[in-house]
């Protein structure tokens, strides 16, 4: 699950003057070295773990066949020669129907399993970027949709997918992990229709209105932390598609006193 936010500030790109040029590309399944550079850059930064026993040529090697199978794609963001940044996408599960990085997915969606740019290097930009090398490797082999899971206590990176990517809170995973609790999970069907809108501005006139143990309103606004009444509320259709922030979004008002996610129901 995504745990620690590994893009930077979703609402703020950066464009540092001064700051080198970023570039995205894709690994080629055949090129090993790169391959055990980017698995290493993840280990290194415990965005991965070796399996017990393992190496990082021997994971390496495990990847490239997953890659060669096209079971999954890897994309870098390097300034220069240096890599800041690695992204992955599941395409297909495993020879025999079995899940590839424990991704179950069906035929026709694609799985954004992890994105993770190094903490001095973050931006949007960046994250903006990957994120859409992702989607273009999904639509590419025909996938009509892309999904992601973000824990329940990583709100910047459900801001990002919501509101910079236009995936949709479709789904709730109960997780074992007490700290965690719930797990989201989001989708972008790539033939859908952008769900912006100036959902602030409705927030500030009070024709949003935080959740009161009912629900009537076209959109409502739900407590990122709180799973239960999530589930509530997708059961009688409703699908969450903005997180507003209340320094971000209303800096000084008192519109909201923390994170909220904006529910519609068409």
């Amino acid at each position: 699950m995504n745990v620690d936010n590994p893009y930077g500030d979703p609402g703020h790109e950066i464009h540092e003057q001064g700051q080198k040029q970023v570039n995205i590309s894709e690994i080629d399944p055949e090129n090993l070295n790169d391959i055990a550079e980017y698995y290493k850059f993840e280990v290194d930064n415990s965005f991965s773990k070796l399996r017990e026993g393992g190496t990082i040529d021997g994971q390496a090697k495990f990847r490239q066949g997953q890659m060669e199978n096209g079971q999954l794609k890897v994309f870098t963001a390097k300034e220069g020669e240096e890599l800041i940044g690695t992204s992955v996408v599941v395409l297909e599960n495993a020879p025999g129907g079995t899940e590839t990085m424990e991704k179950d997915i069906q035929n026709n969606e694609a799985f954004a399993a992890g994105t993770f740019i190094a903490k001095d290097k973050r931006s949007g930009e960046t994250a903006l970027r990957l994120a859409q090398e992702q989607e273009r490797a999904a639509r590419e082999a025909g996938k009509s949709s892309i999904i992601t899971d973000i824990d329940r206590n990583n709100p910047a990176s459900m801001r990002f997918r919501m509101n910079k990517n236009d995936y949709v809170l479709e789904g709730v995973n109960d997780e074992t992990d007490e700290a965690i609790k719930y797990s989201y999970r989001f989708r972008k069907k790539f033939d859908q229709e952008s769900q912006s809108a100036d959902w602030t501005e409705q927030v500030r006139s009070g024709s949003i209105q935080k959740f009161n143990g009912e629900f009537g309103e076209k959109e409502v606004l739900i407590d990122p932390d709180d799973g239960e009444v999530i589930k509530q509320a997708l059961e009688k259709g409703y699908r969450g598609v903005s997180l507003l922030n209340p320094e971000r979004d209303f800096g000084d008002e008192e519109s909201i006193d923390k994170n909220y996610v904006v529910f519609t129901k068409e």
